[in-house]
């Protein structure tokens, strides 16, 4: 095999090589992270973004709240759960928006975006 100084081949240190790998690598989190809104009409977009602000009569975001349990099993919870399911139902996200996303790497986004608090969300957004 011929050494690079014998073809007169230029190679890049290995930092410059670490800086594209790291380049390549975040873009390629952007875009599996972007790909499960990119197709969402404006109104949905919308929709999301209001989860984000203060639920009325709450001092909870609306993505807080509906991720809270209904509480105690009876007719109150029964009715929470019916809100809050209707609430995001009521967004109407295609479930097939995450196809081509690994499963495994859809299960770690959605484990990165459950710690985030509405707060960090609105700032990321």
């Amino acid at each position: 095999m011929n050494q690079p100084q014998r073809t007169r081949i230029i190679a890049p240190g290995a930092s410059v090589i670490e800086r594209v790998v790291a380049a390549a690598a975040m873009l390629a989190e952007r875009e599996v992270a972007d790909q499960p809104t990119r197709g969402l009409f404006p109104v949905q977009a919308q929709a999301l973004d209001a989860l984000l602000a203060t639920k009325e009569g709450t001092s909870m975001s609306g993505l807080a709240w509906a991720r809270q349990p209904p509480g105690a099993p009876g007719h109150r919870a029964l009715a929470r759960l019916v809100e809050q399911l209707g609430m995001l139902s009521a967004i109407a996200i295609d479930p097939t928006c995450a196809d081509g996303i690994h499963p495994e790497r859809l299960r770690r986004l959605a484990r990165e975006g459950a710690r985030f608090t509405a707060q960090r969300h609105r700032r990321a957004v």
